[in-house]
């Protein structure tokens, strides 16, 4: 079926024949399948000299697995998911809440960074940024919390709990449309992408079983852990094997499908589909 060059950087167990049944799944599948993925496939983009052996052993065992099975249907990732959502009594899944002691950690661990490092030794003392805010520059900037890079992001608020609360809907208000019209004009192309993906249906799941998006996390986490150097048509020739159903694999696979990956086995977005899916639960 594939030529002799593409032996090498095809997993043992690989069939695109295993991922037919994404064709049909529901939001809660794509969820327990991308899970399953996402962890992997963020860690063989490192650099593999800096994995633990142990830690890519148990990647490599991980990723066979699921190239062994293709799909995954009603694991306990989905009974767990769905068990969280029907007893919800955090409201973890709500778009505006508390956060939580646990995720205030997580946010404090995100912070530490070069930038953070370099802020600390620019500032001498807890009472210099009261002195002269002018000589502050980028530090009086506003503090974005991102939970990824280049994808999207959390914005500390404060507000002042002694205003009434007309004057503090009214205030928020009026940042929240600065702030969207600032998003649009920087990012309008990610976000018009962005908005499409949020669209969770049938039509979405039919595309993103037609891109092969989850075998090629496969295909390229298996291939990173061994070390193989890919290319895009190596992947798309893999991918997309019959000629006459694609006219360049290798155009669909910078242009479409490893953006689409990049998007589904982000953090992010599969947090967006729990609270989708806890949505649609609760409607029922």
């Amino acid at each position: 079926m594939y030529q002799e060059y593409l032996q090498q950087y095809i997993p043992p167990n690989f069939d695109l024949t295993k991922y037919d049944k994404a064709a049909n799944m529901e939001l809660i599948n794509w969820i327990e399948n991308l899970n399953t993925r996402m962890l992997s496939y963020a860690a063989s983009k490192t650099k593999q000299e800096l994995l633990d052996e142990k830690i890519r052993a148990l990647l490599e065992d991980l990723t066979q697995k699921n190239i062994k099975q293709g799909i995954l249907l009603d694991t306990p990732c989905s009974t767990l998911i769905n068990g969280l959502i029907m007893d919800d009594d955090a409201e973890y899944t709500s778009i505006v809440r508390d956060i939580t002691y646990f995720e205030l950690f997580q946010l404090t661990e995100m912070l530490k960074t070069a930038d953070m490092d370099k802020i600390h030794s620019e500032v001498d003392s807890t009472i210099f940024p009261l002195i002269n805010q002018k000589t502050l520059g980028k530090l009086n900037g506003s503090l974005p919390i991102y939970r990824e890079v280049s994808e999207q992001n959390l914005s500390w608020l404060e507000i002042d709990m002694d205003c009434s609360d007309s004057e503090i809907t009214a205030a928020f208000s009026s940042w929240l449309k600065h702030t969207r019209i600032k998003e649009s004009s920087e990012t309008s192309k990610h976000k018009r992408r962005e908005h499409k993906l949020n669209k969770f249906n049938q039509v979405a799941f039919r595309k993103w079983h037609d891109a092969q998006a989850l075998a090629y996390l496969d295909l390229i986490t298996w291939n990173n852990l061994k070390g193989n150097k890919t290319t895009s048509k190596i992947i798309g020739d893999i991918l997309f094997p019959d000629p006459k159903s694609l006219r360049d694999s290798t155009a669909m696979i910078n242009d479409t499908v490893k953006p689409l990956a990049n998007k589904l086995a982000s953090l992010p977005t599969i947090r967006r589909m729990i609270k989708v899916l806890a949505e649609e639960t609760g409607r029922k």
